[in-house]
């Protein structure tokens, strides 16, 4: 994206379990829009991870691009930009 842009916190899992991740990188979103949700193995959500403020989703975690959509407490989600 041209311009200049902040680095902002990475974004962790409060919760483990199974992810899936609703938006893609470098779309601009807003403060609270849910990037992603975490599943228990029974299919309950367990925690909707949203945007602290304004900005985009940089990248989600490799592993991620290659199949493994589990995460633990602490976790990376997503690294966010301004």
């Amino acid at each position: 994206l041209p311009g200049e842009h902040a680095a902002m916190p990475t974004i962790r899992a409060r919760r483990g379990g199974v992810i899936r991740f609703e938006v893609e990188c470098g779309v601009f979103l807003r403060a609270g829009t849910v990037i992603a949700r975490t599943h228990d193995l029974f299919g309950n959500e367990v925690e909707a991870v949203a945007m602290p403020a304004d900005g985009y989703v940089m990248t989600f975690p490799p592993l991620s691009w290659v199949g493994n959509h589990a995460v633990a407490t602490g976790d990376l989600v997503a690294d966010i930009f301004a």
